[in-house]
């Protein structure tokens, strides 16, 4: 609508500005100049400032299931690194039998949190949306912007048992595992008891929950390690 406002009132403007039609033109011809102007400004505005819309954020919570497959019994959440490596796009499954999703990248960010319940992707989308139905009439045939992104974010929570990997780690692990499956157990699991042990020397009134929660974190530290050092 203010496209159509804006085009009859720079009509009108050239019509009483130029034309002589009538006693003080120029003065209403300046009145539909100044439309003109405000309907550039809010065209203007709305294009790269969103004036008169508002941010809509929803969250969706999706569960997770290993990005690894059934292939493997290690749970993984694997990410695919982008440039010098610090920014991480992350793959992820919703179930089993799902295929690999790929997060989005454009207006989006990530992040990895742990939990103690099941492993959940929460993704939080925010939109522009118009106030109300005066702004929209007003911009969105010009624009047609209702609902148009302003970021998303993925927030992974994942318990401490799984592992997060990039891709090119988890091809090693995978390699690993099946050229050699008991020299790799042998090596992670020898390695596994010599953190503990250690731990278990410096503080030996562990609790049991604390002795689980230590061997869950050996295992991953160990497994981390065995993965760095395969080439």
């Amino acid at each position: 609508m203010i496209l159509a406002i804006l085009i009859i009132a720079l009509i009108l403007a050239f019509i009483f500005l130029v034309l002589p039609v009538m006693k003080g033109s120029k003065i209403v011809g300046f009145a539909f100049l100044l439309v003109v102007i405000a309907c550039s400004v809010g065209i203007i505005a709305n294009d790269t400032y969103h004036w008169g819309m508002e941010e809509q954020t929803t969250t969706k919570t999706y569960q997770l299931t290993s990005s690894a497959g059934s292939s493997s019994s290690t749970n993984m959440l694997l990410y695919q690194g982008l440039g010098n490596g610090s920014e991480k796009v992350y793959v992820y499954k919703t179930t089993a039998s799902s295929k690999r999703q790929v997060m989005k990248t454009t207006d989006s960010s990530a992040k990895v949190t742990s939990t103690t319940g099941q492993a959940v992707l929460k993704l939080k989308t925010t939109r522009y949306v118009y106030k109300n139905g005066f702004y929209k009439a007003l911009f969105n045939l010009v624009f047609d912007n209702n609902g148009q992104l302003r970021h998303r974010t993925y927030q992974f929570e994942v318990p401490d048992s799984w592992y997060v990997l990039s891709v090119k780690q988890a091809q090693k692990l995978a390699a690993a595992a099946q050229k050699d499956p008991t020299g790799m157990q042998t090596a992670i699991a020898s390695r596994v008891q010599s953190i503990v042990t250690a731990e278990m020397t410096n503080n030996p009134t562990m609790s049991t929950e604390q002795q689980q929660a230590l061997t869950t974190k050996a295992t991953k530290q160990a497994t981390m390690e065995y993965i760095n050092s395969l080439k």
